[in-house]
């Protein structure tokens, strides 16, 4: 139970992680941050399909 906590922790985390270092790369490349917010929720948006996904795999066995 606790290292399958950390795992939804790291993936949320991870996803978020990563949005907001691609959206601050397009910041610097056209100078509009919006690029930051946007990479934040597509962050976000994935994060949450993949915890959802887990969910349902998990539900199913």
């Amino acid at each position: 139970m606790k290292l399958e906590g950390f795992q939804i922790a790291y993936e949320f985390v991870l996803y978020i992680g990563v949005g907001i270092f691609l959206g601050y790369v397009l910041y610097q490349r056209y100078n509009q941050g919006i690029f930051v917010v946007l990479g934040f929720l597509l962050g976000v948006i994935l994060a949450f399909l993949s915890i959802f996904r887990m969910i349902r795999r998990k539900s199913i066995k």
